[in-house]
């Protein structure tokens, strides 16, 4: 059973980078990522301190001076589930069901529910800026059924912003209470069935969106492409983007989004717009492709010196040297030399044939691409056998990247015969004074 008090003791406030710090359940740990490129809110990192959440919780409830200021720290974030916990406890209970390694709620009306009983909630409703609802920690369908007429009025959420929407099929409809005017940010994990039939809804009462993360769920990928590209174009106040794949169409006019900062997809359209003048994504900072080496390639090779801040290639297994080469060689055209300051390749390996090691070890040569890279502070560059260096080549990148702070080039299984030495760190301390990380797995302790 959970206690209940009258002041919300589960959710830690915090800029949404942070989602991993809120104190909900674990589970939504798991959601940091996807707003790593999320804006920091300068007003929690730097200008105020961090207060521990049960503290403020005390505050609220003692502090006649500083009780409405505690208030709104605790309820910016709140999970649906602890909102839902004031109404009376005549009229509902909380139980916990344990699910293995996951602990679940789920809430049981315990008579109908009347005007009356969300007095507490609407209090608290009006302070909250960012709402997570997930069915996998709470099943709350029940109770939202039984709260419609009182949750989808006008001007309960008049601060919401953000919405994060973990539901499938099954009660995704109840969305609908929380899509305001005013809705910045909408975080939906689970785009299948009923949530493809909502989008278009979504798409015209939520027109001043600006971070969107739609993901299909697996075996909707097909069906979710054209919606909610259709539903992309539609949003003219679009800083960032995460998603599978979008149509040739909605790619076209993300190119030309002066707002776009952020984007993230697994794949790219087939047939790519003109981009002869070089204008394309004239403001995008952070690019995020996860899939086939080919999709990152396909759009460098397209791109013609965009000024990225901020590129990420997460591959599928088994990428070979050469298609790693031409990867690296397409950065070095698509990429402004200058603006660069994060640069990270993933092969993902879940095992590995030994006799094919020379197929996937990366050359040199194709390091070299991209030294011309110069404000690099972060480069990490994950793969099966690694990076073919010798003493040389590592000399060269450490001289090439005079403000990076952070470097890794790993290898999963171990590069197979070395040729780096010991003695090319004595590089990095002369050339890379903000050096603070450093992995290299392909050298060769035995010899300096």
């Amino acid at each position: 059973m959970l206690r209940r008090s009258s002041a919300q003791t589960t959710a830690q406030p915090g800029p949404i980078p942070n989602i991993a710090a809120w104190r909900f359940p674990s589970s939504y740990a798991s959601y940091a990522a996807i707003y790593r490129h999320r804006p920091v809110s300068t007003d929690f990192e730097r200008g105020r301190p961090r207060v521990k959440h049960g503290d403020l919780a005390v505050l609220a409830r003692t502090s006649r001076v500083f009780s409405v200021h505690a208030l709104e720290l605790l309820w910016e974030t709140a999970a649906l589930l602890n909102l839902l916990r004031h109404l009376p406890s005549d009229a509902l209970e909380v139980r916990q069901v344990d699910e293995g390694y996951q602990t679940k709620y789920s809430m049981e009306l315990l008579r109908p529910l009347r005007k009356s009983d969300f007095d507490r909630v609407f209090v608290h409703a009006a302070r909250v800026k960012r709402l997570v609802a997930d069915p996998g920690v709470a099943d709350l369908s029940s109770t939202l059924r039984a709260a419609r007429p009182w949750l989808s009025a006008n001007g309960v959420f008049p601060m919401l912003q953000a919405v994060y929407w973990m539901h499938d099929t099954t009660g995704f409809g109840y969305i609908e209470y929380f899509l305001v005017p005013q809705l910045t940010d909408i975080f939906i994990t689970q785009t299948s069935g009923n949530a493809l039939a909502w989008l278009p809804t979504i798409a015209r009462r939520c027109t001043r969106l600006e971070y969107i993360t739609l993901l299909p769920r697996v075996g909707w990928r097909e069906q979710a492409g054209p919606i909610i590209s259709k539903c992309v174009r539609s949003w003219d106040a679009i800083k960032s983007l995460r998603t599978d794949i979008v149509d040739s169409a909605a790619f076209q006019y993300l190119s030309r989004c002066g707002k776009l900062r952020h984007l993230q997809l697994c794949d790219i359209p087939s047939a790519l717009p003109s981009n002869e003048n070089g204008a394309a994504f004239p403001s995008l900072e952070t690019l995020y492709l996860d899939g086939e080496v080919k999709a990152p390639t396909r759009f460098l090779e397209w791109a013609n010196g965009i000024s990225l801040v901020d590129f990420t290639a997460e591959c599928q297994p088994w990428t070979t040297a050469d298609e790693v080469h031409g990867l690296f060689s397409a950065a070095q055209h698509g990429i402004s030399h200058f603006s660069l300051k994060h640069f990270a390749f993933d092969d993902r390996y879940d095992s590995f044939d030994a006799a094919n090691v020379h197929v996937h070890l990366i050359r040199s040569s194709s390091l070299r691409r991209l030294f011309c890279f110069t404000n690099l502070t972060s480069v990490s560059i994950l793969s099966a056998v690694g990076v073919d260096m010798d003493d040389t080549t590592v000399t060269d990148m450490a001289r090439s990247w005079p403000h990076i702070q952070r470097l890794e080039l790993q290898s999963f299984y171990g590069t197979p015969v070395p040729r780096a030495t010991l003695e090319c760190l004595q590089a990095f301390p002369k050339y890379c004074p903000h050096l603070t990380s450093l992995i290299l797995t392909a050298i060769d302790h035995s010899r300096a």
